[in-house]
């Protein structure tokens, strides 16, 4: 089984603009097992269009968003929902920015996330700074 693919198309005309190759390494990140055992890779479940221009954010069947750069076809960084039961892996059904003045106001840049089993995951994305040293995303829900 091959990885998803992530088009760029022009709708109008029905040609492909672009095929980015950051969501996964050219191996394919293979991380679920089918049915039958053999390996599989995640499908993408979900697509959202962040505030910040030239940036989407790509729900996957294994649990991950991944926000990409379109313009330099580029994995900024992922995120790993974990839902309650640690032993199992919900796909990514919704992603959600919260994109009025407000948040930007107060300084935080929430995303949140949802999974088929309906839990979601409220994240931070707030840049680095003296409250978040290692640079990583903080879940707050």
């Amino acid at each position: 089984v091959f990885p998803a693919s992530l088009l760029l198309v022009n709708v109008r005309t029905g040609k492909m603009i672009h095929s980015f190759q950051c969501l996964f390494n050219k191996k394919g990140k293979k991380n679920q097992r089918s049915i039958n055992n053999e390996e599989k890779y995640p499908t993408i479940t979900s697509l959202e269009q962040s505030p910040a221009v030239d940036t989407i954010a790509v729900g996957t069947s294994d649990g991950s968003v991944h926000l990409i750069n379109t313009l330099h076809d580029v994995k900024l960084f992922s995120l790993h929902h974990k839902s309650k039961n640690a032993k199992v892996t919900n796909a990514v059904s919704s992603i959600s920015f919260r994109t009025d003045g407000n948040a930007t106001r107060q300084g935080v840049a929430p995303v949140a996330v949802g999974c088929d089993d309906g839990s979601i995951s409220v994240w931070d994305l707030t840049p680095v700074d003296e409250d978040n040293q290692d640079g990583k995303p903080r879940r707050t829900l």
